[in-house]
C-alpha cells in the first residue's frame, strides 16, 4: 500500500484554482480517506479518474481524515478555502452516530503543529504508516492486522472511540430507545451540518450529500431521519442514497464491514458519476 505521498505532492500545487477547471473536494471520515486501500484506490481518486477519462477537466481532492464527522469537516471546508473549490461531496455519518454527543475527533485539527502552522491533509497518515511500515514491513499486513476476522461487528463509536460488538450495540440501543424518547436525538450534530451547508451556500459552493451504505444500526436510521429532515430546506442540495448500494457484509466490497475494498470504492465512484456528470 502505497503512503499518501502523492496526495501531498498533489495538494503542494494546489492553491488557487485554473480558471477553465472544476474541483471538488470529498470530505468524510476513514471511508472517504480510502482506509486499508491504496492511495490510488480510494473513491475519490477513482471519481477523478473517471471524469479524466471521459476527457473532463475536473479536478478531486480527498480531504477524508481518520475518524473525521460533521465537526472536523467544518474545520476542513473553512481551513482549504485556499484550495477555491467549486463543489463539496460530503460523505458522512458513521463517525457521527451516538445521537447525543457530537464527535470532537480529529488528529488534524487536534493537533498543536496544524493549529500553529498548518500542514497537508495526508501528514498524519503518512507518519504513522511510515512507523507501521518499520514494524510490519508490510502495510497490507499492518491493516489486515487490525481487522478482526468472523466477527459480526457494529462500528458504533463511544465517547472513548471504542467499537462496540453486536451484543454491546443492542444493549446500547435498547438503552437508547427509552432514552431518545425524552431528548432530542442529533441535536447537536444537526446544528453543526446547518452551519457546514449554510457555509457553503454562503460561499457559493455546490454540495453533493451521500448517505453511507447501511450498517444496519437503529441509530443510523434515526441519524438519516434527521438528516434528511434538515437537507429537505435546501433544494439545491443534491442528496444521493447509497444507503443499500453495497453489501457490507460482502468481504469483496468491505474489508471489515464498515471500510470498502477497491472494488466498493468502485462502486461509490461510479455511481456518484453517474449522478453529477452531467450536472457539473
Amino acid at each position: 500500500i502505497k503512503p499518501g505521498l502523492e496526495r501531498i505532492k498533489k495538494l503542494m500545487n494546489l492553491a488557487g484554482n485554473p480558471q477553465n477547471e472544476l474541483r471538488i473536494i470529498a470530505v468524510g471520515g476513514s471511508t472517504t480517506f480510502g482506509y486499508g486501500t491504496k492511495y490510488d484506490q480510494s473513491w475519490p481518486f477513482l471519481l477523478e479518474k473517471k471524469f479524466l477519462s471521459d476527457e473532463k477537466d475536473v479536478d478531486v481532492v480527498n480531504l477524508g481524515g481518520l475518524s473525521h464527522g460533521m465537526w472536523a469537516i467544518h474545520k476542513d471546508i473553512i481551513h482549504y478555502d485556499y484550495l477555491d473549490y467549486d463543489c463539496v461531496i460530503i460523505f458522512n455519518g458513521y463517525n457521527d452516530i451516538n445521537p447525543d454527543h457530537l464527535a470532537k475527533f480529529s488528529k488534524r485539527h487536534n493537533n498543536l503543529i496544524f493549529k500553529l502552522f498548518g500542514y497537508l491533509p495526508t501528514l498524519d497518515v503518512y507518519l504513522y504508516e511510515k512507523i507501521a511500515l518499520m514494524i510490519y514491513g508490510d502495510l497490507a499486513k499492518f491493516y489486515s492486522s487490525k481487522r478482526t476476522e468472523g466477527k459480526d461487528e457494529t462500528f458504533y463509536f463511544d465517547n472513548n472511540k471504542k467499537i462496540l460488538t453486536e451484543d454491546e450495540n443492542k444493549k446500547l440501543q435498547k438503552k437508547l430507545e427509552a432514552k431518545l424518547k425524552l431528548n432530542k436525538p442529533y441535536e447537536d450534530y444537526i446544528n453543526e451540518y446547518s452551519k457546514v451547508l449554510n457555509y457553503l451556500i454562503k460561499n457559493g459552493k455546490r454540495i453533493i450529500v451521500i448517505h453511507q451504505p447501511n450498517l444496519s444500526s437503529l441509530v443510523l436510521d434515526l441519524q438519516k431521519l434527521n438528516v434528511d429532515n434538515l437537507l429537505s430546506k435546501y433544494e439545491e442540495i443534491l442528496v444521493l442514497n447509497f444507503r443499500n448500494l453495497i453489501d457490507l457484509q460482502d468481504k469483496k466490497l468491505s474489508m471489515d464491514g464498515m471500510h470498502l475494498t477497491h472494488e466498493g470504492n468502485k462502486i461509490i465512484a461510479e455511481e456518484i458519476y453517474k449522478n453529477i456528470r452531467n450536472t457539473l
